[in-house]
């Protein structure tokens, strides 16, 4: 690995040790000096003071993992903004550094914004190690129309159009969709927007979402996967069904269906399906569509009438049950 420019930039104004007090993303004083490359790891030419071996700064994201290639051949010093490292001592593990890094100095902590911009992995010792592929690769999904689905019963899956949105609207006043859903209110134009949102999260790969429709085409329900994380190979479920479209079996199908395409379409390896405690409907489609129920999280939602536990429900690429 090399820097793109050769140069390593930290702010002169960093403060004294410690947690640095903001992510320097440009602007006021820096020290620009030449940087050479050991190891897969940048480095400059002043040497680094070691607070600690793999210490992670929370909320910030920054880690301290103790090498032999620091500027000036010792100390300290590759993290960065989105990092997974193991453990610290006589273990510690490694890191994955991914777009940026930071390095650490005696005056503080400063960002190597000429770090390489793949994933990567080091160990420790700055030595590289093959980096972990993603489940998913990045393009599937938005490469392809999202698909219609034809469900037992005469029920369909599509995805959302403009026309549906009065009907978007009405679900929000639904008193259960209200209550474990908590959409809050929409009107017409907000409906169309959040459809439109929709469209957008599909490009991007970060959700997808369809209608539950009966023969009519009229949406009477709800369902998608708006959580997901294709690099990591997992997403979450999303669903609800108005009054009409309820005791026909249909979200257990249209689970079934979304969950039969993000397995063995899309390529995702876990699916979750979490809900209230006291939300007894969704954890019949949870339990009738495979879900296996893998504990209760305390006081994870917060609803109209206070803090929830969820129980939580997963599926995993290879299980067995109903298809």
């Amino acid at each position: 690995m090399a820097t793109q420019d050769g140069f390593l930039s930290v702010p002169s104004n960093a403060p004294e040790g410690g947690r640095p007090a903001h992510h320097d993303r440009g602007g006021g004083s820096r020290d620009r000096r030449p940087a050479t490359t050991r190891s897969g790891v940048s480095t400059g030419g002043s040497p680094l003071r070691n607070p600690s071996d793999g210490i992670s700064w929370d909320g910030i994201g920054f880690v301290l993992l103790r090498t032999d290639v620091g500027m000036g051949g010792e100390g300290d010093a590759v993290g960065e903004a989105r990092v997974r490292c193991g453990s610290g001592g006589a273990d510690p593990g490694t890191c994955s550094t991914r777009e940026s890094a930071t390095v650490g100095r005696g005056s503080g902590f400063g960002r190597m914004s000429t770090f390489a911009t793949t994933d990567t992995s080091l160990r420790h010792d700055g030595s590289m190690i093959d980096p972990i592929a993603p489940v998913v690769p990045p393009g599937r999904m938005k490469q392809t129309r999202q698909p219609d689905f034809t469900l037992p019963g005469n029920m369909h899956l599509r995805p959302w159009q403009e026309s549906d949105a009065q009907i978007l609207v009405q679900s929000c006043l639904d008193p259960d969709i209200q209550h474990w859903n908590r959409p809050g209110r929409l009107t017409t134009d907000t409906a169309r927007e959040k459809i439109e949102r929709w469209k957008l999260r599909w490009q991007d790969e970060e959700a997808a979402i369809w209608a539950v429709t009966p023969a009519d085409d009229a949406p009477v329900g709800l369902i998608g996967l708006a959580d997901l994380d294709l690099p990591g190979g997992s997403g979450e479920f999303v669903y609800w069904l108005l009054p009409a479209g309820r005791g026909r079996g249909a979200m257990v199908n249209a689970t079934l269906a979304v969950s039969r395409w993000a397995f063995d379409t899309l390529g995702l390896h876990r699916l979750r399906i979490t809900h209230s405690v006291n939300n007894t409907a969704s954890c019949r489609v949870a339990t009738q569509a495979g879900f296996a129920w893998e504990g209760t999280m305390r006081s994870a939602l917060l609803h109209a009438d206070g803090w929830h536990d969820e129980h939580l429900h997963a599926r995993i690429q290879g299980d067995t049950g109903p298809a």
